[in-house]
């Protein structure tokens, strides 16, 4: 699965949006991670704070761990 993909998978109301609610529930028993290091990881990733989460957004924290990756 892409991101794109995976974006529009976790974007249930179809808004071009993840809202916290929506991350939370689409990873929920799909990872080992619990409730609040998904809720963690939904902070981390809202560069702009702005309570959802873009494509954009996603693209640019996927750079950033690609470079960090690089890095080591």
């Amino acid at each position: 699965m892409n991101l794109d993909e995976l974006f529009a998978v976790l974007d249930t109301s179809g808004d071009k949006q993840i809202s916290a609610e929506e991350f939370l529930k689409g990873l929920q028993g799909k990872s080992s991670l619990s409730d609040e290091d998904i809720a963690d990881l939904f902070r981390a990733v809202d560069i702009d704070r702005s309570g959802a989460l873009t494509i954009d957004e996603l693209r640019q924290e996927l750079k950033n761990i690609n470079a960090a990756i690089i890095l080591q």
